[in-house]
């Protein structure tokens, strides 16, 4: 090999190595406290209700489900339901009522004052997410594998209707506004603008999609497993690649939630300890240190000025919002 291709081989790989650290966001040092749980299964959801009450679902798929609580603000948890089959999803609506569901059609459901109630579902399926939506009814959405997804309603009676098979699987549900709803799956995303009666692909693709985050009726952010960040203006009329996750110059990292608190600052976590955040709005990220990557993290929450990530092990960290 003569100098001048060697040159050429140096100065390329140089350049890659250069964009490549470009890509990765800056790392901050934070102190996280763990919040003691009582639990070692893995945790695939948190959040917080209107009256500052903390909930967080998981469990071990096919054998253990369990919903947490927390009333001390996320410092302390508790054991609050325990199923047979892992809970994957859990949301309220605007009353405050609790809806959670997972595997087998299982569905909870707790008034803001009271006991949970277990409802079966004549559709026995994987439901990866749930989303109470404005006709007093639910959205559930899923799939068991890559290839196959569903989205159907089911009403107070647990009836189901309106149940659209989809060769994608569905990870997330989001409400845009009234009547129009965002799924979010595996190599696409979906709209209903009659609560989802009815469905049409949107032009967005390349990877498997995780989850939703509609800040109000316009500006919304959606993460993938293959890295990628997207980010709509005009309530998924249209939408914006942050981060190409195929990119050769960015590094493969699975992110797996988002939660904005406001149009300008938002998290999102990933798989090895990974903990993101922007203070524009999407447009520069710092990487949150001190989470061991030997942790999956699957679930995130910005509760006032602190952020909660939740994942493998029974895991939730509590950290001050930078």
């Amino acid at each position: 090999m003569d100098t001048s291709s060697s040159a050429f081989i140096y100065v390329t790989l140089l350049s890659c190595a250069l964009s490549l650290a470009s890509c990765r966001p800056e790392g901050l040092d934070t102190t996280w406290q763990t919040c003691p749980t009582g639990s070692a299964q893995d945790l695939f959801h948190i959040r917080f209700d209107q009256s500052g009450t903390g909930w967080a679902a998981g469990g071990q798929t096919w054998y253990s489900g369990i919903i947490l609580q927390s009333v001390d603000g996320g410092q302390n948890w508790y054991t609050d339901l325990s199923d047979t089959k892992a809970i994957l999803d859990l949301e309220t609506d605007p009353d405050g009522q609790l809806y959670a569901t997972g595997i087998d059609g299982h569905l909870w459901t707790r008034p803001i004052a009271g006991d949970w109630s277990f409802h079966r579902l004549p559709e026995w399926r994987l439901n990866r997410a749930v989303l109470p939506i404005p006709s007093n009814e639910l959205l559930l959405a899923g799939g068991p594998v890559f290839q196959f997804g569903f989205v159907f309603r089911a009403d107070t009676l647990d009836q189901a209707s309106d149940i659209t098979e989809t060769m994608n699987l569905i990870n997330d549900l989001a409400l845009v506004a009234n009547n129009q709803i965002i799924a979010a799956g595996y190599g696409a995303v979906l709209r209903s603008t009659d609560n989802g009666k009815h469905w049409e692909f949107l032009d967005i693709t390349g990877d498997n999609f995780m989850a939703v985050d509609m800040v109000d009726l316009h500006l919304g952010y959606m993460v993938g497993y293959g890295g990628s960040i997207f980010r709509t203006e005009d309530g998924w009329q249209s939408w914006s690649s942050i981060r190409n996750g195929d990119a050769l110059s960015v590094s493969n990292i699975p992110f797996r939630a988002v939660d904005f608190l406001d149009a300008q600052t938002g998290v999102i976590v990933g798989d090895a300890g990974r903990v993101w955040l922007t203070r524009d709005g999407g447009d520069h990220w710092q990487r949150l240190l001190g989470v061991s990557e030997s942790i999956d993290l699957t679930g995130v929450c910005i509760q006032g000025q602190e952020i909660f990530v939740a994942g493998t092990g029974g895991t939730i960290l509590r950290a001050s919002l930078p």
